[in-house]
């Protein structure tokens, strides 16, 4: 008997006579003996494959070979916010065979005259992924989206289901999941192989069933899981079937290893699109491969979260703005550029990618200093119709204003700091990315860190001042940073706001200023005292950031009639 034959025969003889319920799976695991002695998957897997095809209202012929399922209208890639039925956008793996990363020994049904004649049901319509044209390759293509190749992983197919397995840490073999494949048409005409669902006793799915549109700004992940020990949980993931971008990821408490018990998360969406969900146990191992269910859904959400636009793009840049890249960090394919001050660009992935020396590390700082990039909605299509991309968040900032009450305190507090309290240029909102401070001919990126010291503000640098000047300046930040031109004391200073870049009277640094700090507002020192001979403002430009706003940059601008 083959793996089919006994997910069909255990289907027939036990599951029509239950209703799932919180003790279901107990009940069918009981009941369910193996028939065969030659190898084959564990009962418990062939349980799973039961419970997932009952709850998610699946019907056994939909294993076995039927084709009745579901047709779905899937998101259009032209624009994130209508709707249209699609195929796959990913490129097929042709040159992907069975023995790529597995072992498809097994599998008897592929003729080598014709690798296309394997017999597998036909996918359910909607199924988006990596199609291949040998199950192997579908199989290793699948691992590929969720991010779980790269491990000593190996699989067998019968027929229309694949079992998955790695080597554990005591050398022994584990089940890892159990794929469900099914046929698909292929660009050239072609029969080729998708992966339609995967399953695993120890982390079933039970809530959303396979190929469920999901409406609204939030999904709802519910099932039976179980962790390991002192962290009884499972993790719940969400990858776009179009280009296995991380979407979402958060853990839920469930059962102790062994002993399943319900969990439930709930998941935040932004945009629409084809996703898996993927529900992983735990063993208490750093691996990507502890046992895992899957199932596609169909997103089709509004655009969540804060608009960004570009910004910190300096004037007579090489790239000519922000560059939309393919994957994150600079080695990814070029695909469009973003000018400043560009607005309309929305976080697609809740899960960021920080790019340092190495690999890019997703959802979780690098240990080495790099930089952040995100996966983005753009404001507009592509030429290939696509309408997202990676760019670095380091030249993004939130569109909005900031209140005039939240500037001008802003403005107080560091003209307290100019008057010698240390105290509030510690208090200061300073970005944590940097700040961008200076005389308008000698700007440095400078540390948060550093602004709150007293160290800058304290002791004497060397600053480069416009041509009208000649030599350098050597004097304290609180000296240099004053609109005076000197310690203030209790000399006044009026603090002006400003919605435009006009604070130079030259019109070329002005251009700088906008497209440096665009999205910025301006708050303007200035020193009411003036007769004329010459001036200096202080000019803070403050954007708003994730938690409030926050200071960008600090710029004095020198003036000589």
């Amino acid at each position: 008997m083959t793996i089919e034959d006994d997910l069909r025969d255990a289907m027939h003889v036990h599951v029509e006579r239950i209703e799932p319920s919180a003790g279901g799976l107990q009940r069918i695991e009981a009941r369910l003996a193996p028939s065969s002695s030659r190898p084959r998957l564990s009962t418990r897997l062939l349980v799973a494959a039961a419970v997932l095809l009952v709850i998610g209202g699946v019907g056994a012929m939909a294993l076995r070979g039927g084709s009745d399922g579901e047709v779905v209208a899937l998101p259009s890639t032209n624009d994130p916010n209508g709707a249209a039925a699609v195929e796959n956008e990913l490129a097929p793996l042709d040159g992907q065979d069975d023995e790529a990363g597995g072992n498809d020994s097994s599998s008897t049904e592929v003729s080598e005259a014709n690798p296309n004649s394997f017999d597998l049901p036909a996918a359910p319509a909607g199924i988006l992924g990596p199609r291949a044209s040998t199950p192997g390759g579908a199989v290793k293509g699948f691992l590929e989206l969720i991010q779980r190749d790269g491990e000593d992983v190996s699989w067998e197919i019968e027929g229309s289901l694949a079992r998955v397995s790695r080597i554990l840490e005591n050398g022994e073999v584990g089940d890892v999941t159990v794929l469900q494949l099914g046929s698909v048409d292929m660009e050239d005409g072609s029969r080729g192989v998708v992966v339609v669902q995967a399953l695993s006793p120890r982390a079933v799915i039970e809530s959303p069933s396979s190929l469920s549109t999901i409406n609204g700004s939030t999904l709802t992940v519910s099932g039976q899981g179980e962790g390991f020990e002192e962290m009884p949980t499972v993790t719940v993931e969400l990858f776009s079937s179009r280009d296995g971008v991380w979407l979402a990821r958060r853990a839920a408490m469930a059962g102790n290893f062994g002993v399943p018990a319900p969990f439930s998360v709930d998941l935040d969406l932004s945009g629409p699109g084809p996703a898996w969900v993927v529900v992983q146990a735990s063993s208490g191992t750093e691996t990507r491969l502890d046992p895992f269910s899957a199932v596609p859904v169909v997103i089709d959400a509004p655009l969540a979260g804060y608009t960004h636009l570009v910004t910190s793009i300096p004037v007579g840049d090489p790239d000519g703005g922000l560059v939309v890249r393919s994957l994150p960090g600079t080695g990814g394919e070029r695909l469009a550029v973003l000018p400043s001050g560009q607005s309309g660009i929305r976080k697609r992935a809740a899960l960021s990618a920080f790019v340092g020396d190495g690999e890019p590390i997703y959802g979780e700082q690098a240990e080495v200093t790099g930089e952040e990039w995100w996966n983005v909605w753009l404001p507009a299509p592509l030429v290939d119709g696509r309408q997202w991309g990676w760019v670095n968040s380091r030249y993004l900032t939130i569109d909005a204003a900031v209140a005039d009450d939240d500037l001008r305190s802003i403005g107080d507090g560091f003209v307290a700091g100019l008057r010698g309290d240390d105290g509030a240029f510690v208090a200061l909102p300073w970005s944590s990315r940097g700040v961008t401070i200076g005389l308008q001919s000698d700007l440095r990126s400078v540390s948060a860190a550093t602004l709150t010291g007293s160290d800058f503000w304290n002791t004497s640098d060397e600053w480069t001042l416009p041509g009208e000047f000649v030599g350098p300046l050597e004097t304290t930040g609180r000296v240099l940073f004053s609109p005076t031109q000197r310690l203030l004391g209790e000399y006044k200073v009026d603090v002006a706001l400003r919605r435009d870049f006009e604070v130079s009277p030259y019109g070329n640094q002005n251009a700088m200023f906008a497209s440096q700090f665009a999205g910025a507002s301006v708050v303007q020192l200035r020193d009411p005292s003036n007769d004329g001979s010459g001036w200096r403002t202080v000019n803070l430009f403050v954007a708003m950031g994730a938690t409030g706003p926050e200071i960008v940059g600090v710029v004095g601008v020198v003036w000589v009639p």
